[in-house]
């Protein structure tokens, strides 16, 4: 018989109560990086045969779908905490990738935050079985560790935090990267990311320790990275317009848009264009200065900046784009209340090995969409 209470659960419920009897339960958190990870993670079991379930919150590359429906030895999910709703999740292995000033219409502060990963980190088994698996550069992150029950594991970049699992001698190419990984002193080898930035180098790291840890060989592990297809708005390539590339990126978050902008930097020989669309008001009042701030650093060309993408919020006084753009006060960063205008401009100045990337959690896409219908 069919339980009738799931008909009025919360998506993350509904999750939980599907997940509750598989043998092994990863749920994949974080303020930035999430989606990626839980799609490497995913990628990585899928290529390597384990026959996961997986529900993550981005279309995976050559897949095509952001739901795998597998076997009940490995089911992953990633888990979201903007509603706070990774709380409904017991998980056996459980992921922080990073913590961030982020929601804060949801949560008082940054304390609340960071408190709402521990809890989340609480909800693994109390018998010690389960696994904290969490990004040690990150120093939010970090601070946790003696705060958490289960056994943690660590990854990270930085040598002087000393991870458990280390990315070593890291070159960054124009769209992908490679690196050394190292346990401990034990060199595993060498891995091939064909996604760009540093941020995804962390990102493969993460993965890769979910992946050891359900017993997925490194050699494996490297085979699946190397042809990991990238997920759906994440630094997605879209097309070219008269030469140039156009990519299309989630990022929405300060955080967030400074690394896409150093990735997309890195990309181009050319001029680097941005169209930024913020979205809700709460998020751009809340993160103001730190919006001025990243437009203020990032070296680009040109950077337009859309009118706010409400999501149903209502408008507060003081706050919207053409506001901020005269706080950022840069010559490069261009207010513009049209969609069409920036497409028409962007028309008349792209060439060859120029590189255009639209960024936002709002409906900015359709800059990268028209830009390439005509």
């Amino acid at each position: 018989a069919v339980d009738l209470n799931i008909l009025s659960m919360h998506r993350s419920e509904l999750l939980a109560f599907l997940m509750k009897d598989a043998k092994n339960k990863i749920a994949i958190s974080g303020s930035h990086g999430k989606t990626t990870v839980s799609s490497m993670v995913t990628w990585i079991l899928h290529h390597s045969n384990k026959n996961p379930t997986a529900v993550v919150g981005g279309i995976i590359g050559k897949l095509g779908t952001n739901v795998l429906a597998g076997s009940n030895d490995i089911f992953v999910v990633e888990a979201d905490e903007s509603d706070k709703s990774l709380l409904n999740y017991k998980p056996t292995i459980a992921l922080v990738n990073n913590i961030d000033a982020e929601h804060l219409d949801v949560y008082k502060n940054l304390d609340e935050v960071k408190n709402t990963f521990l809890k989340f980190f609480k909800k693994l088994p109390a018998n010690g079985s389960g696994k904290a698996i969490l990004n040690i550069d990150d120093g939010l992150a970090s601070s946790l560790i003696s705060s958490i029950d289960s056994p943690v594991l660590t990854y990270g970049i930085m040598d002087k935090r000393n991870p458990d699992f280390l990315g070593k001698n890291i070159k960054l190419l124009a769209d992908a990267s490679t690196f050394e990984v190292w346990n401990n002193s034990n060199c595993l080898g060498s891995i091939e990311l064909n996604v760009p930035g540093v941020f995804n180098v962390t990102n493969a790291l993460a993965a890769m320790v979910v992946s050891l840890e359900l017993g997925v060989e490194f050699e494996a592990i490297k085979s699946a990275i190397k042809c990991f297809p990238g997920v759906g708005r994440r630094f997605e390539f879209k097309g070219t317009c008269n030469g140039a590339n156009v990519f299309d990126d989630y990022a929405h978050h300060p955080t967030e848009i400074l690394n896409t902008a150093i990735a997309a930097k890195n990309r181009t020989n050319g001029k680097l264009f941005i169209v930024f669309q913020p979205q809700r008001y709460s998020r751009t009042r809340d993160l103001w200065k730190e919006f001025v701030q990243v437009f203020k650093t990032i070296d680009a060309y040109k950077c337009f900046v859309l009118d706010i993408y409400s999501a149903g919020e209502k408008s507060v006084s003081g706050i919207s784009s053409k506001e901020l753009v005269a706080a950022i006060g840069a010559n490069n960063v261009i207010y513009s209340e049209s969609k069409e205008d920036v497409v028409q401009e962007l028309k008349d100045e792209l060439r060859f090995s120029d590189l255009v990337i639209t960024m936002g959690a709002g409906d900015v896409f359709k800059v990268a969409v028209d830009l390439l219908s005509s």
